[in-house]
């Protein structure tokens, strides 16, 4: 384990603006309605109204509990740094780990998306997209690398964009004449038709967390970075659910597995398939430059503790950024969706790997660490003895344990054994990286210092 040094220690530099932006354009909304909402719409029925809002609640009681929990720990890491902390430091490792699947791999969908976007734009790219992938991966990094504020601040950009072309289309379709929508669709109940869109949902929400991995480039940590997390998560949540109804109040249920663009375009006509081309590339190229940031600092946070190799942790340039992490990040999700789009040869990916098992993993994997930093909320109001602040995180606790255990149930329609199989490899390589990164800092020279403090640090 590695002590601190000025090389590890980033630049305070994030106000609550540019928190708030980093968080919001995570969440990318047009993107992330763009991935699920035929999802959401086909398994709610009309019922998916209700289902985004119980999963905004859900979203919204974890957010909280960040929150609180955020200015206790005011080290980078986000959830890592919380649950080790509270409960462990293994326990701190398994959230990080959980989350990492949508920090590291989840940048591949908004990639997919902007890469598939700019073909729709430039027809002419149709034929070289792997290049273009490259290409785009590249200039997200070169962006990252000139640190964390300035890249936030380019980022806030394409989330204004996407949003007043959301709110413009919202507009647009309660104008149009509502359509009718069956109660249920695919033979489901009401609980599960409300409960499996609202599993939907939630992958609507995911990144709300990131504000917390970036608490010591908050310039008043112990403040900003909770109200940073509530702000972020109350606009994406508003434009959400102004989309949802909309969405589904105007496109035909026959339409619904359209997705979103498609379905759109049935309501809105042709004309518009362009416009809907531009706000899915500007809100992926937004999400892509937030996620591989959050990315960074978690990895940085992890290295620097010794969880992950040392090297992870170096900054450079005058904004101290974690270059080498960000390099990771660009080349992993570059490479992922390369190989996504490899459907022939003995490695051929799995069909559906980006847009159908990627999501469904990541999602598990934030509901864990979203179950573990509830429940480290919830620990330490107990050993506070402050029973009266106890409920949000009780909540979050029971809600998101519910929505994982639907995705454990054999009886589930969203059980997937390729899912399950995929978490187990992921949380097998990284303890195999977490006892390779052991053994390497304890053979090193400063195998003497003292351990990494996962607690409470001064503000």
């Amino acid at each position: 384990m590695t002590a601190t040094t000025k090389a590890q220690v980033p630049l305070r530099r994030m106000g609550l603006f540019d928190l708030v932006a980093a968080g919001a354009t995570f969440m990318a909304p047009a993107f992330s309605l763009a991935a699920i909402f035929p999802d959401i719409a086909l398994t709610g029925g009309s019922y998916a109204f209700v289902g985004v809002l119980l999963g905004a609640l859900a979203a919204v009681l974890v957010a909280l509990s960040f929150a609180e929990m955020s200015r206790h720990h005011l080290k980078a890491g986000g959830a890592y740094a919380i649950v080790g902390g509270e409960i462990s430091p293994i326990a701190g490792f398994a959230a990080g780990w959980g989350l990492t699947i949508l920090y590291l791999l989840g940048p591949a969908i908004p990639l997919l998306l902007a890469v598939s976007s700019l073909a729709i734009i430039f027809p002419t790219l149709v034929g070289v997209l792997v290049p273009v992938t490259i290409a785009v991966a590249l200039a997200v990094f070169v962006v990252n690398a000139l640190g964390l504020k300035p890249s936030t601040r380019i980022a806030f950009l394409f989330f204004v964009a996407e949003a007043a072309i959301l709110v413009l289309i919202s507009a647009i379709l309660f104008a149009h004449p509502a359509q009718p929508v069956p109660a249920v669709t695919g033979g489901l109940n009401i609980l599960n038709a409300v409960g499996y869109s609202a599993i939907f949902t939630v992958f609507l929400f995911l990144g709300f967390e990131s504000v917390t991995t970036f608490s010591e480039e908050a310039e008043v940590p112990s403040r900003d970075v909770a109200k940073g997390t509530v702000y972020a998560i109350a606009i994406a949540a508003v434009i959400y659910i102004v989309s949802a109804l909309a969405l589904t109040r105007a496109v035909p249920q026959a339409n619904w597995g359209l997705g979103f663009t498609g379905g759109l375009s049935t309501v809105l006509g042709p004309n518009w398939d362009l416009p809907l081309a531009i706000v899915i590339l500007t809100s992926s190229m937004g999400a892509l430059i937030a996620v591989e940031n959050t990315c960074a600092r978690l990895f940085f946070a992890m290295g620097r503790d010794g969880m992950l190799p040392p090297q992870l942790s170096q900054l450079f340039g005058k904004g101290r950024a974690p270059v080498v992490t960000l390099g990771v990040s660009a080349a992993v999700t570059a490479g992922f969706v390369v190989w996504s789009e490899s459907t022939t040869g003995p490695l051929a990916a799995p069909v559906g790997l980006v847009l159908n098992l990627l999501p469904s993993m990541l999602t598990l994997g934030a509901l864990v660490a979203y179950f573990l930093v509830s429940l480290s909320a919830l620990l330490r109001t107990r050993r506070e003895g402050l029973w009266r602040n106890a409920l949000v995180p009780l909540g979050g606790v029971l809600v998101t344990g519910l929505l994982i255990g639907i995705q454990f149930d054999p009886s589930s329609i969203l059980f997937s054994s390729s899912v399950l199989l995929g978490m187990a490899v992921w949380y097998g390589m990284g303890a195999l990286l977490l006892l390779a990164s052991y053994i390497l800092s304890s053979k090193g020279p400063e195998s003497t210092q003292a351990v990494p403090n996962l607690g409470r640090l001064p503000d």
